[in-house]
């Protein structure tokens, strides 16, 4: 049987509740590779995954964190390097497309596509502008859950056994009726529909150390030994 492991996924939330234990991996969502620069004895003997959009990646803070830390394993989710600046000696580095990362998510969810497809919807309010999103997500692609739940589902294609800790990820969809029309909260409201179409198989294997996901989730919260960034 597999060993059963600690899985970090870091979000960039300010002040994350980590959880005082070994983790095997921790997966970085863009900017949050810098929380791990910043607490590097905590995270000794992890592996690092960094997960990030192309369009991300070279935003000026996220470019230089990147570049110059020390990571295991790069993920791109949404497209390709421009050059070659990203590309390092021992550091893997893993490419996707929008169909391609489409595709990928469309397994965890329990109606596949349609639930990617019905999860958009959301992204909108008004009747108007949700067809005018879903026309440019079949133009230019569905990008489906935000890029700290994309490492949730790498985590889940890489092990049926590990169990899996979300620390650093906040929906803020308790206040979005006070600024919808942000983008933030715009995918955080794709991000609950998504998350809650997970196949239960999944379900049990996640918590979280914040309390407004497990609120809006299925995520058990985890509230034990904690530190915080």
């Amino acid at each position: 049987m597999e060993n059963c492991e600690n899985i970090l996924i870091l979000g960039s939330k300010d002040k994350p509740k980590i959880p005082n234990l070994k983790f095997a991996r921790v997966y970085a969502a863009n900017y949050a590779i810098n929380k791990i620069d910043q607490n590097k004895n905590f995270f000794k003997d992890a592996k690092i995954i960094s997960v990030c959009g192309v369009k991300e990646i070279y935003k000026h803070h996220i470019f230089q964190s990147i570049k110059n830390s020390k990571i295991d394993t790069l993920i791109l989710r949404t497209g390709f390097l421009k050059d070659d600046e990203f590309v390092q000696e021992n550091r893997e580095l893993i490419q996707l497309n929008k169909n391609q990362q489409f595709l990928f998510q469309a397994q965890f969810f329990k109606k596949g596509i349609i639930d990617i497809i019905r999860g958009e919807l959301k992204y909108e309010i008004g009747l108007f502008k949700k067809i005018n999103h879903i026309k440019k997500c079949l133009k230019s692609g569905f990008l489906g859950v935000s890029t700290g739940f994309f490492c949730v589902l790498k985590e889940l294609s890489e092990s049926s056994n590990s169990k899996i800790y979300i620390a650093g990820i906040g929906l803020g969809i308790d206040d979005e009726f006070q600024n919808p029309h942000r983008s933030y909260y715009r995918r955080a409201r794709v991000d609950i529909n998504l998350i809650n179409s997970l196949k239960e198989i999944y379900v049990n294997r996640i918590m979280s150390t914040d309390e407004n996901l497990s609120r809006h989730s299925n995520f058990k919260l985890y509230k034990e030994n904690l530190s915080i960034f």
